[in-house]
């Protein structure tokens, strides 16, 4: 009986390692995956109207914010996308459409218009021009050149007399004038209801409050146009204010 003890022992232990073995080996039972949720879609965000958003750097705190507009004058709107119709008749721009096809040298006036008035603020003589710089006039004047006048000099914006607009010439380069498609206005002098006026000279030269209104509205016009050009920029400029759509970024105020 004690030669078989020591056997039985031996063979229980065996017993028992195979059971843990057993366990051991045997694979877990896998866990069922969730459903999936379907992800609903999202809407897309609307497109933020930023040609009536007022936008002016050097001095925030004394321009107004955008406001509603009476509806212009119905021009014929021939060529004109609705968005440019649209624009138009918030800033109550008063315009006729003047659409001219490309030339023998490439000039075009496309998706443009002849405007004579922004919002109350006379152009003389009317002007051709994109739909474009129409609206970043309508809104340099409304949000810098008016109020600026009204702070500093205690004026009100009548009218402005520009020298040029849609023009199918050629830079000193040789290369296309961004007037050659309505994409440039040069603006000579500024008018107000009491009959006085400001102009680029001489009174850009002169300093003073008239010197400094006007660099105080060039350099916001920097907000609306991608080039600005002024009596700093070269001789060519002495007398106006060259504003663009163009391409290339330059800012001379």
């Amino acid at each position: 009986m004690r030669c078989l003890l020591p056997v039985l022992l031996i063979i229980l232990h065996g017993f028992t390692l195979a059971q843990e073995g057993l366990v051991r080996s045997s694979p877990r039972p896998a866990m069922p995956a969730p459903p999936l949720t379907p992800v609903a879609e999202v809407p897309p965000l609307p497109l933020p109207r930023v040609w009536a958003q007022t936008i002016h750097a050097h001095d925030p705190g004394h321009i107004p914010k955008p406001r509603p507009y009476p509806q212009a004058q119905e021009g014929v709107q021939a060529n004109l996308s609705s968005q440019c119709v649209d624009q138009l008749a918030e800033l109550n721009i008063i315009y006729i459409s003047a659409a001219s096809p490309p030339n023998s040298q490439g000039c075009a006036l496309r998706d443009g218009i002849e405007v004579s008035s922004f919002n109350g603020v006379t152009l003389t003589p009317a002007g051709k021009m994109t739909c474009r710089v129409a609206v970043s006039t309508a809104l340099w004047l409304q949000n810098a050149v008016g109020p600026e006048a009204k702070r500093r000099l205690n004026k009100n914006l009548s009218s402005i007399n520009h020298v040029s607009t849609y023009s199918c010439r050629r830079r000193p380069s040789g290369k296309l004038s961004e007037h050659a498609f309505g994409n440039a206005i040069d603006i000579a002098q500024f008018n107000f209801s009491d009959g006085s006026s400001v102009s680029i000279e001489p009174d850009w030269h002169r300093g003073g409050r008239k010197g400094r209104y006007l660099r105080a509205i060039t350099q916001a016009a920097c907000q609306y146009f991608s080039t600005v050009l002024s009596p700093l920029s070269d001789a060519n400029h002495q007398d106006h204010l060259h504003l663009d759509k163009g391409a290339w970024r330059s800012c001379d105020s």
